[in-house]
């Protein structure tokens, strides 16, 4: 149950598929704190590894809470899902009746309109949270959505409106960026923050690993092509629209820190990128690389520089690694859910001056989910989504300067609304506004006006 992200992923399966939702609502989060005794009911969009996951994080992290509804747009890994989670129930944490299972394109639909779910937990890929966030808000229901929030323009402004409207109602919101709820980053964030390191004057951001999984037939039946919804939905690592390439979907935990400590998002970036390794070679349409310069503000108002650097090629070197550089010293981040270390230094001085190696170890991926309910409980609840929309969008405009070769500015970035997906799913081919792999000099960015 305290698999990370990136080895459940691994395993992901089919994730469910959006349809209409109902228009019934209520203020569950009033609810919740008027009863303390009442049990939190969970329910799933998205049976993969990571669902899986983060319903085994939930269930660990908090008492008086249990799972009632399941949803996938295919069968197998909600059963998968479902014998794994079975377990729980010997602890009260597990109560989802056969009919409460729900397989295919309706699933959120069912899930999020189902009357014996209060929150739910939104493991779809990516570029489907929107719609599953939508879904939760407009049925009244709690959630807990997986990073990233947005994968192009207009879904960065669907999100923020369902945040806003989730405030309205009194819903939680919490986003499974789990180093925001770690004690050794807060700590460090506070000590820039506190002009420790002095003014920020640069940073530089590292995420490079190997491909997490790639697959060219998971779930796929004969007859199907790259160009099918099915197939599409069952591959989504390997398309920009439904995982936002790696820059987004992955290295999204690098850049989030950079964002946090500098209280909010790019001016500019200026970014190249490619598609070179071959297990990608014939799959998909996005980028192995990236190498973004991006242009921030700092605490002072102040232009900086942050360079970003990040790829998923087999075989290469590996790091992940943030360094936030000021006028009086450096503070390093090693990123390493529950064990991560953050290293302080005065300029020429190669010994730190500070570290977070004292500060209390804890499960970030369990710490999350009891924030959230515990806010839900207070009628508190938590709303992420200002913050996680920006660091996603972050991402996005990096890999559009990539794609396209592009200076792209923030203000007009976000007022392009370009979109590169659709919410029109279904077996067939996908309509989407934007596919292919994009070749710097010829892609423009829709909508995108200097």
């Amino acid at each position: 149950m305290d698999l990370s992200r990136r080895e459940v992923v691994k395993g992901a399966g089919a994730l469910a598929a959006v349809a209409a939702v109902s228009n019934m609502s209520f203020v569950a989060g009033k609810a919740f704190a008027a009863d303390g005794d009442k049990p939190l009911r969970i329910g799933i969009i998205g049976c993969g590894g990571r669902g899986t996951g983060a319903v085994g994080d939930l269930l660990s992290s908090s008492e008086n809470v249990v799972l009632t509804v399941m949803g996938d747009i295919d069968e197998a890994p909600l059963n998968s899902s479902y014998n794994s989670l079975k377990g729980w129930e010997a602890k009260g944490k597990f109560a989802v009746k056969a009919e409460n299972k729900f397989v295919g394109y309706d699933a959120i639909q069912k899930v999020c309109s189902h009357p014996e779910v209060d929150l739910v937990i939104q493991t779809t890929p990516p570029g489907l949270r929107y719609l599953t966030l939508r879904a939760a808000v407009e049925n009244g229901k709690h959630s807990f959505v997986e990073k990233p929030v947005c994968v192009d323009a207009f879904t960065y402004d669907h999100v923020r409106a369902s945040g806003k409207m989730a405030e309205e109602k009194g819903l939680g919101i919490v986003c499974g960026l789990q180093y925001r709820r770690e004690n050794s980053y807060k700590a460090a964030i506070q000590k820039v923050w506190d002009g420790a390191i002095g003014e920020v004057v640069s940073a530089q951001s590292y995420y490079q690993s190997s491909i997490p999984w790639i697959t060219k037939g998971y779930g796929v039946k004969q007859g199907w092509t790259q160009d099918d919804m099915d197939y599409q939905l069952r591959n989504w690592l390997s398309f920009t629209w439904l995982s936002g390439d790696c820059i987004t979907e992955q290295d999204i935990h690098s850049l989030d820190a950079i964002v946090w400590a500098l209280k909010g998002p790019p001016t500019k970036a200026y970014a190249n990128g490619g598609r070179q390794e071959p297990i990608r070679s014939g799959v998909g349409d996005g980028f192995d690389s990236f190498a973004v310069d991006y242009t921030f503000k700092n605490l002072q108002g102040n232009e900086i520089q942050v360079a970003f650097y990040g790829r998923q090629i087999p075989g290469a070197d590996g790091k992940n690694f943030n360094r936030i550089v000021g006028t009086k010293g450096y503070m390093d981040f090693f990123p390493n859910p529950g064990n991560s270390r953050a290293l302080m230094f005065e300029h020429g001085n190669p010994k730190p001056v500070w570290s977070t190696d004292d500060i209390a170890k804890h499960n970030p991926y369990q710490t999350e989910h009891a924030e959230n309910i515990a806010a839900i409980r207070a009628g508190k609840p938590l709303n992420d989504i200002p913050w996680v929309s920006d660091s996603s969008l972050a991402c996005v405009i990096g890999r559009e300067s990539a794609y396209s070769g592009q200076v792209l500015k923030w203000k007009p970035f976000v007022d392009s609304k370009f979109r590169i997906g659709t919410d029109k799913l279904a077996s067939g081919k996908a309509e989407l506004g934007v596919k292919g792999v994009r070749v710097p000099g010829q892609y423009k960015v829709p909508g995108y006006v200097k």
